[in-house]
């Protein structure tokens, strides 16, 4: 079985790079990309009893100094993977 490599580019001062994380979709809204909402895209990359604390996609929380809230990134290639098996 070969692995296909998904990946999202971005031109950016007329360089193209590659997006390795996005972030969940705001409240109410859903993922452009995938067309997931943010509850069933917090499902899959959180580890909780519901998946029986295995969370199926990667992904990181990245929270500056001194702020009280972070910010949840998905792993585009780990989301991708995870969806392909459907």
């Amino acid at each position: 079985m070969s692995k296909t490599k998904h990946q999202i580019v971005e031109i950016v001062e007329g360089v193209k790079v590659e997006k390795q994380y996005i972030r969940l979709p705001k409240l109410g809204q859903h993922c452009p990309i995938t067309g997931l909402g943010r509850n069933a895209m917090d499902y899959l990359v959180r580890p909780c009893k519901a998946n029986h604390f295995k969370a199926a996609v990667k992904s990181i929380s990245v929270r500056r100094p001194g702020w009280k809230r972070a910010t949840r990134l998905v792993s585009y290639p780990s989301l991708m993977e995870y969806l392909s098996q459907f």
